[in-house]
Order: C-alpha cells, then sequence, then structure tokens
C-alpha cells in the first residue's frame, strides 16, 4: 500500500487495490498478486509454497465462519448467503474454502462445549 500511493499521485481510501492502468495491460490479476507478493520478501517454511491469489478467497471465507462463531450466530445458517457472496451455486462449492485453523476449531469447539454443557451435568437436552 506504501508502494503504490508513491507511485500514484492521488490515491483515495476507495482507490481499487488491484487495477490496470489505463491503454496498458500489465497482465491477469494472477501475475499482479504474485508480482506484489513476491516484492513483500515473505519467508516460506519448508514444505510451503507462495503465497497466491485464491489464498485471499480461503482466508475471506474462514474469516468469515469465524467471526459467525465468535458473534454467536449460527455458520450452517448463514453458509448459503457466503456460497453466493463467493459466486458458488451451493455451499459445497464454497466448502473447498473452508481451510480448519486453529481458531475455526476453538471456536467450534466453545460452541459444542455449550450445546453439550447440560448433558455433562446430568440434564436433558
Amino acid at each position: 500500500m506504501a508502494l503504490r500511493s508513491q507511485h500514484l499521485v492521488s490515491v483515495a481510501a476507495d482507490t481499487p487495490l488491484f487495477s490496470f492502468m489505463k491503454g496498458r495491460n500489465p497482465g491477469t490479476i494472477s501475475i499482479i498478486f504474485r508480482a506484489l507478493a513476491d516484492q513483500l520478501d515473505i519467508a516460506i517454511p519448508p514444505g510451503g509454497t507462495p503465497a497466491h491469489v485464491h489464498d485471499l478467497r480461503h482466508s475471506f471465507a474462514v474469516g468469515r465462519l469465524l467471526r459467525w462463531y465468535r458473534n454467536g450466530s449460527n455458520p450452517t445458517d448463514k453458509l448459503v448467503k457466503l456460497s453466493t457472496f463467493m459466486g458458488h451455486v451451493d455451499p459445497a462449492s464454497t466448502a473447498v474454502y473452508l481451510t480448519v485453523t486453529a481458531d475455526l476449531l476453538e471456536a467450534a469447539g466453545q460452541r459444542f462445549e455449550r450445546f453439550a454443557a447440560p448433558l455433562s451435568r446430568g440434564g436433558r437436552p
């Protein structure tokens, strides 16, 4: 973002992060993303892969699911909305983006503990 501000005369808050200069096509979004990611010089752990533009979709989908867990919403009830937003026909297509993370496991575990608590105290559901 800082480099972008240095190279453009004016950058408004709503200026797109990825855009093409008028009259010039520098390539696809994947090529632009790859070039920007390379400039960040992020260390890739052994066995890891460099960042890809679709990683943003994974991050968004997992982050949205995590926020639903944390704010008390039922993610199952909202998966159709997430799927539609991401341009999928059904939630099964979106599932590939829902990578299990430690934070997501913790949030789902806490939800299950609250659900199962009456049973663990000898009560009836």
